[in-house]
């Protein structure tokens, strides 16, 4: 399992799990969506450690086939595991480039795994990709994985709650807005979150991070 983590941002695992599974993380420079030259940098990084011949290379996102599309060996199946509508990750002015990607990265690949009927038709229609390539495998979730908290929250009401990752895809914007003039609501967001978007709707005090 070959992995790339920009620099700062966590620490990487490089270790033998199994007699079959060896994951190897490596850090390449941040910013790279920002900066050509940075772009530039990480290729010849990945190049250099990607000079193994796979049999067999997943992908989870459109960028990172630019790192790999002059290096990939003709016998080396590609797989693109699509957990999500990828270009609506990014803002608006880069999110034709991204779907620009895609494009390409479908094509390219022997297999297209995705997690909705939706994403299946999107690529069909837009992108106008052969359906006997593509799989439906839907999000699932192990419960023996999952702590049970038995104890009972009292939700102030009204209220709004949100569940999910708290990230760049949140309209923080928006939020802030609807907190400053609804302050008789109490609005909830549980799941992990990044620190700049909770510093920055921290300071209403009806929004409550859980």
């Amino acid at each position: 399992y070959f992995s790339i983590t920009p620099l700062f941002k966590q620490n990487i695992s490089k270790k033998r799990i199994s007699d079959t599974l060896n994951v190897i993380d490596s850090y390449v420079l941040p910013y790279s969506s920002k900066s050509r030259l940075v772009r530039i940098i990480n290729k010849l990084l990945v190049k250099k450690l990607l000079k193994d011949d796979y049999d067999i290379v997943i992908l989870t996102s459109p960028e990172q086939y630019n790192y790999i599309k002059k290096n990939i060996k003709k016998n080396t199946k590609l797989i693109y595991e699509c957990m999500d509508n990828m270009p609506f990750f990014y803002p608006e002015g880069k999110r034709h480039i991204i779907e620009d990607e895609e494009k390409q990265l479908c094509e390219k690949s022997d297999l297209i795994i995705i997690t909705s009927e939706y994403l299946k038709n999107k690529f069909i229609n837009n992108y106008n990709i052969d359906i006997r390539k593509m799989r439906v495998i839907r999000n699932a979730f192990n419960d023996k994985m999952i702590v049970f908290n038995t104890e009972k929250i009292r939700l102030k009401s009204p209220n709004l709650v949100y569940i999910g990752t708290i990230s760049k895809w949140i309209d923080s914007d928006t939020l802030s807005y609807f907190a400053s003039k609804n302050e008789k609501y109490t609005i909830y967001l549980i799941g992990p979150y990044e620190n700049d978007i909770k510093i920055k709707l921290s300071k209403h005090k009806n929004i409550i991070f859980t």
